[in-house]
């Protein structure tokens, strides 16, 4: 019998060991208050289309910039109001890699000292109430960083994480800005 426990807990350890890290905390903006639309619904376009391919990297990446969008409009945008329509497009949600990385494996993942990641994010808010007239601001964010050593694995999850919540930070600012100069009118008190 005691062997047998000790076999189950050793196997138990084996199994532990192999099995796959956590997944990365989804990225939220529940620190600030949401705004209160004056809208039935809030309706997120995907317009931006992945080339799914290097030089883009936003398919390798843990969370996406595509990602933020959506959490930032769950977590700042209450749909509370019957005066009109919000949409929000998600135009551009690229993640390049330059100089292009090779990957003679697909599975290999990795990045060389040098190689510079860029982030471009740009998002329309329309608001159109009932009568038709329509309210948009728009938000460009862009963000690079340059890699100070090779890559890859966990590693390169870590600094993808991490430079994604640096853009959902710039994001948040910008559209709280612009939300409070411009969308007035698709707001409620």
């Amino acid at each position: 019998m005691r062997h047998a426990l000790l076999i189950s807990a050793a196997g138990f350890g084996i199994l532990a060991a192999c099995s796959s890290p956590p997944p990365y905390a989804p990225i939220s903006f529940t620190g600030e208050p949401a705004w209160r639309v004056d809208s039935p619904t809030i309706a997120v376009e995907d317009d931006y289309v992945s080339p799914m391919h290097v030089p883009n990297v936003e398919q390798e990446m843990p969370v996406r910039l595509t990602d933020v969008v959506h959490a930032w409009v769950r977590d700042r945008m209450r749909a509370e109001g019957t005066g009109g329509t919000l949409q929000v497009a998600i135009r551009q949600a690229s993640v390049r890699a330059d100089p292009s990385p090779r990957r003679p494996d697909a599975d290999t993942k990795e990045l060389k000292k040098g190689t510079k990641i860029t982030a471009a994010l740009d998002v329309d808010l329309i608001y159109t109430r009932q009568g038709g007239q329509t309210e948009t601001t728009n938000v460009h964010v862009g963000r690079d960083l340059t890699l100070t050593k090779d890559l890859s694995g966990r590693d390169l999850d870590n600094l993808y994480y991490d430079f994604v919540k640096t853009v959902a930070a710039d994001l948040d600012r910008q559209l709280e800005m612009q939300v409070a100069m411009h969308m007035r009118d698709a707001l409620l008190s």
